[in-house]
């Protein structure tokens, strides 16, 4: 319980961080609390438009992707976790791994 409580506490730390420090730094403070790390990224400009030509969909124009213009200020890539890295639970990292856009088995999180 106490281990609980502890992470309780890391975790409303990590979240109260947020409206006051770097919005990308302090979500990669956040995702670190809750166990994810990882050197895959990729540089954005944080423009949305540069994000969907950098990144596009499938299928392009759709009613989500023109709602997410509307709403969305900016969007930034934090990093990208792989399958293989989940399975490691303690994250060990070699050499910086680069941003693979063909690997289908991981989670991408974005702010």
């Amino acid at each position: 319980m106490a281990d609980e409580q502890i992470k309780k506490k890391e975790i409303e730390s990590a979240l109260a961080k947020i409206p006051d420090g770097d919005f990308l730094e302090t979500s990669k403070d956040l995702l670190d609390v809750l166990g994810y790390r990882s050197q895959r990224t990729l540089k954005l400009s944080g423009n949305v438009d540069d994000f969907i030509q950098k990144l596009p969909a499938e299928n392009e124009d759709t009613e989500t992707e023109r709602e997410f213009r509307v709403e969305a200020e900016s969007v930034e890539l934090v990093f990208q976790v792989t399958d293989d890295e989940i399975a490691d639970s303690q994250q060990v990292l070699f050499e910086a791994p680069a941003f693979d856009k063909g690997m289908t088995k991981s989670f991408m999180f974005f702010v």
